[in-house]
């Protein structure tokens, strides 16, 4: 009688670690026949094959070549800019010291000059600003950086 309730325990044991197997092989065979394991992951694949995509272009040749060359020459430009509002301020403080402090006192040409000379320097400041924001800007873009050698922020 003990060998017949041991011979059940046996076998209750084995159906149970079949049924385990059963559960942990089996039913995720079907589900994944059927489809119904895939259906979280279709929005994970969707978004790695459009990240796939940005890599491939943020690595390709010709992108990273355009990306250096914008940077190079708007870091030129902005240097230039520089050098002109530079240019600029030093010409107001010549005229400054040439006629003196108080403007009114000065030419009617040389106020025109004045105004004339501080005018365009407002123009190559803004126009300065404009570009060290754009420029800033696109170092902040991920898929422009990979490629670029030349500083990561000017400052304004």
């Amino acid at each position: 009688m003990v060998h017949k309730e041991q011979g059940n325990a046996v076998l209750w044991t084995v159906a149970a670690i079949g049924g385990v197997i059963a559960l942990v092989t089996i039913v995720p065979l079907l589900l994944a026949l059927l489809g119904l394991i895939n259906l979280p992951f279709l929005k994970f694949q969707d978004k790695v094959a459009l990240n796939q995509g940005v890599i491939n272009k943020t690595y390709d040749t010709q992108y990273c070549l355009d990306n250096y060359h914008y940077f190079l020459e708007t870091d030129q430009d902005i240097q230039q800019k520089e050098q002109q509002v530079q240019s600029f301020q030093a010409q107001l403080t010549q005229m400054k010291q040439d006629y003196g402090s108080d403007m009114s006192k000065w030419s009617f040409t040389a106020q025109q000059t004045y105004n004339e000379v501080s005018s365009e320097l407002t123009g190559v400041q803004n126009a300065r600003l404009d570009e060290v924001g754009q420029y800033n800007a696109k170092t902040q873009e991920l898929d422009r950086v990979s490629c670029k050698s030349l500083p990561l922020y000017i400052q304004p």
